[in-house]
């Protein structure tokens, strides 16, 4: 005959919920973010509870952020933009299109109506010319001044030969 074990339960529990997709837009022209999120969520849990355990918790959730990028160099309006360049606005990356024609609207900050009297695409290729690439991560005050303060060692340190030392040049 067999035995039966009745000092332990065990329940096995798995839930999952359908996709969830959410979209949302920003635009401050000529910037346009839009960020769409699409969500599956699985979850499988088995627990084991014996008489001696009865009521205890079950271990602590783990949370692993998504680490952003650092940002490029902000937008200015007073700099001139090629195709490609890369920029960072309202905490997100953006590119200046490849495609032709694109470049020129790149460098015009402000949306001005007088340019469809030279392009009758001209308000479309403006909205379109910055390119929305993600969401990045401002640098602190403190990030740049550690940065400032490791170039000004790069550059004292330039002049030392491998020992530490000023080379014959700088003797």
């Amino acid at each position: 005959e067999a035995e039966v074990d009745t000092t332990s339960t065990e329940a096995t529990t798995t839930t999952e919920v359908p996709d969830t997709t959410i979209a949302t837009s920003t635009t401050e022209a000529p910037f346009t973010t839009t960020t769409t999120t699409t969500t599956t969520t699985t979850t499988t849990s088995t627990t084991t509870t014996t008489a001696e355990e009865s009521g205890s918790p079950t271990g602590t959730p783990t949370y692993f952020p998504t680490l952003l990028a650092p940002c490029p160099e902000s937008y200015d309006e007073d700099k001139s933009y090629t195709a490609g360049s890369i920029i960072e606005y309202t905490e997100n990356v953006f590119m200046c299109s490849e495609e032709e024609g694109y470049e020129y609207y790149c460098n015009i900050a402000t949306w001005d109506e007088a340019l469809l009297d030279e392009n009758p695409q001209a308000e479309q290729m403006w909205n379109e010319a910055w390119v929305h690439l993600g969401p990045c991560e401002v640098a602190s005050e403190e990030d740049e001044i550690f940065a400032v303060l490791e170039e000004e060692a790069k550059a004292a340190t330039s002049d030392l030969d491998a020992d530490g030392l000023p080379s014959p040049s700088e003797i």
